[in-house]
């Protein structure tokens, strides 16, 4: 296959302008070959012969796992591709990264996102004790003056307590790149340091422990220790 040929290789202004990129278009473009010519019907055919065919059925069936265990959508925002295959280890054209930081994709408000982070954070790790201390049913002890020093708030209820962890879960795939589905990474050590800058003490361990009880909530994903 003329794999090198110019009609092959994409127009990296178009490609890199867009807002949007399928998991197939993506793959194709970290091979530096174009979404039009490099598709997996065609590819799958020459995949016992061709290694570049080889390697996009890889770097496909990798992404569409981790699409299946929510750690990338599809379509998705280019960074966000870029930013997976980096942690993936694939090799990226440079010229795509060029060109996408030429047109801005590199320009988001990364400290307003982290402050958002930070937030979500400290909501989290106050609603988290609470539903620990105080089980539903079980009324936090009241004060001298009759109030719970909770100011007044009602114990978590189970549903209440699973939307927190499943905001937990949500949190810690989308922003901190963990990974439900395998090994828990550097992402609870991540959480537990951002939570110590905001004066919380909180363990990895404890985290993990949180991580582990959220993941659950996941649909599609394998029940594993």
């Amino acid at each position: 296959m003329p794999w090198n040929s110019p009609q092959n290789r994409p127009d990296w202004d178009h490609w890199c302008r867009k807002d949007r990129w399928t998991i197939e278009e993506a793959v194709a473009l970290s091979l530096g070959l174009s979404p039009h010519f490099a598709t997996a019907s065609k590819l799958e055919r020459h995949a016992s012969t061709s290694p570049s065919a080889r390697e996009f059925i890889v770097r496909r069936d990798i992404a569409l796992t981790a699409k299946r265990v929510h750690l990338i959508k599809d379509p998705l925002a280019p960074i966000d591709f870029v930013s997976w295959a980096e942690a993936k280890q694939f090799g990226l054209p440079e010229e795509m990264k060029t060109k996408l930081a030429e047109y801005g994709d590199r320009m988001r408000d990364w400290k307003a996102e982290y402050e958002w982070v930070d937030e979500e954070n400290r909501l989290l790790r106050a609603k988290l004790e609470t539903a620990t201390e105080h089980p539903a049913g079980v009324l936090p002890p009241t004060n001298v003056s009759g109030a719970s020093p909770a100011d007044n708030e009602k114990p978590l209820g189970a549903r209440e307590r699973e939307t927190l962890l499943k905001l937990l879960i949500t949190m810690a795939v989308k922003k901190y790149r963990y990974d439900p589905n395998g090994t828990p990474g550097p992402a609870p050590r991540r959480i537990a340091e951002d939570m110590a800058e905001l004066g919380f003490d909180v363990s990895d361990d404890t985290v993990r422990n949180h991580l582990k009880k959220a993941r659950e909530l996941l649909p599609g994903i394998s029940r594993k220790n």
